[in-house]
């Protein structure tokens, strides 16, 4: 049997919460840093808050270690400091992935999951690097 992405063999996915999550929506809530700018975007986030649905999700301790550290990497590294980035930012930017290339899951347990979809994500970003090496006009990304 070939393998099948999730949203081929089901239009719906739903979990049940279970009692041993991680909420991580705790530090969802922008901080105030002072400034005019801060502010309007403060009232923006609120905004977008308002219309967000919290979804509580068991990590494994590497997972919820990983998260921290890209969160608080990414945040050091903004250029434009207006806005917080959370490790609930690096969880909706994930979703939004996976949402927009559902293609990418195959398979029939999340370890099926995630390896071939990891895996396609390797070969993307080799072929990117040949592309970059060879000098081909190919733009990055493509094929995805």
């Amino acid at each position: 049997m070939g393998l099948t992405s999730v949203r081929e063999r089901s239009p719906v996915w739903r979990t049940l919460p279970n009692p041993r999550t991680h909420n991580l929506l705790g530090s969802m809530t922008p901080r105030s840093q002072g400034g005019q700018q801060m502010a309007g975007n403060s009232a923006k986030r609120k905004a977008v808050q308002s219309e967000e649905r919290p979804k509580w999700v068991p990590l494994r301790e590497d997972q919820h270690s990983e998260l921290t550290t890209i969160a608080r990497e990414l945040m050091l590294a903004r250029s434009q400091k207006t806005e917080r980035i959370t490790e609930n930012t690096v969880i909706r930017v994930a979703i939004d992935l996976v949402i927009r290339h559902p293609e990418l899951l195959v398979g029939d347990t999340e370890d099926d999951l995630r390896t071939n979809m990891l895996g396609r994500v390797e070969q993307l970003l080799e072929r990117e690097q040949e592309l970059l090496a060879s000098g081909t006009e190919e733009e990055p990304g493509e094929g995805l």
